[in-house]
């Protein structure tokens, strides 16, 4: 028997109008939560000895509040594209596999529509976390950020280091961690809506439970820990010497000179920065179609392009 959900489908718009909503949910969905970010990555790049609170109280101490939003500027713009380009490539790659037909995708196809969508924002994430992980970490001996700007980073790394080793420092880690987490991710959101929706729910609340749960899954280990290499690799120093040659390199150093729990360092802040970001994101994405929608701008027919959440077989 098929069960209603209380939670209304998400409208299938034109492409240039996913772009928009999830460049828009990208934008802001990050900002509150950074923070927990710039604290993930220090832990990520110093001694195991370090605790959160340690490095938040030092930080504050001899870098200032400030200090905590360092290098915000490129994830808030780059983010944005980030999401932009996952909800694009989501929505284009469904349409694609179904050719307006209204049955539900497959498990090997909403595998590939998760694998694409996380291969091809690693484009546009590989160079804004490059330049996010930097000015982070990186601080100079007046206690001052080592850029005036996440802009004059980004072009003195270009400048400095070429296109490759410049911004495009650990994109090999990159992609082994935005594939497997994309083929989890919006599977994992759209049956949780769904499941929530027959629940007697908030409908504002249930984007905010389902896109957070959705968000602490994929900053799981093994997920994790290619995340702690990328970040590794992207904030190596270009002082004469290269500590790590490529990926495995770096994994087996790390492995070597601090254990097993190295991979792991750092994980609980960024499955509770996941769970506020995701939640954030999904709530401002779903009102976004939601009102574009309603205003049929750029309206599409429903054609098996969208998961249908209204029910439940």
């Amino acid at each position: 028997m098929a069960s209603k959900s209380r939670t209304p489908p998400t409208p299938h718009l034109a492409p240039h109008l996913e772009l928009l909503a999830g460049t828009v949910a990208g934008t802001f969905g990050i900002v509150p939560f950074y923070p927990l970010d710039t604290l993930k990555s220090r832990l990520q790049t110093t001694s195991p000895t370090t605790s959160p609170f340690r490095i938040l109280k030092t930080m504050l101490q001899t870098e200032g509040p400030t200090s905590l939003y360092r290098g915000c500027l490129s994830p808030m713009l780059g983010y944005g594209l980030i999401n932009g380009s996952v909800f694009l490539s989501r929505s284009s790659t469904r349409s694609l596999l179904l050719n307006g037909s209204p049955r539900p995708l497959k498990m090997s196809e909403e595998i590939l529509v998760g694998a694409s969508s996380g291969f091809w924002s690693s484009f546009i994430r590989c160079p804004v976390e490059r330049i996010k992980s930097v000015m982070q970490v990186k601080t100079l001996r007046n206690i001052e950020s080592p850029y005036s700007s996440s802009l004059e980073c980004g072009r003195i790394l270009l400048k400095e280091h070429g296109v490759v080793r410049g911004l495009y420092k650990g994109f090999g880690s990159t992609v082994l961690r935005e594939v497997p987490q994309y083929i989890f991710y919006f599977a994992a959101y759209d049956n949780m809506k769904r499941k929530l929706g027959e629940e007697k729910i908030n409908k504002d609340l249930v984007p905010v439970l389902a896109g957070g749960v959705s968000g602490v899954m994929i900053w799981c280990p093994p997920f994790y820990s290619f995340d702690v290499v990328k970040t590794r690799l992207q904030v190596e120093r270009f002082e004469g010497t290269v500590k790590y040659n490529g990926f495995w390199d770096c994994v087996v150093k790390s492995y070597k000179e601090e254990g097993v729990r190295v991979f792991y360092r750092g994980a609980g802040l960024a499955q509770a920065r996941a769970f506020g970001v995701h939640g954030s994101i999904f709530l401002i994405y779903e009102k976004c179609m939601e009102g574009m929608g309603r205003l049929e701008i750029g309206a599409e027919p429903r054609g098996g392009t969208t998961q249908i959440v209204g029910e439940v077989e």
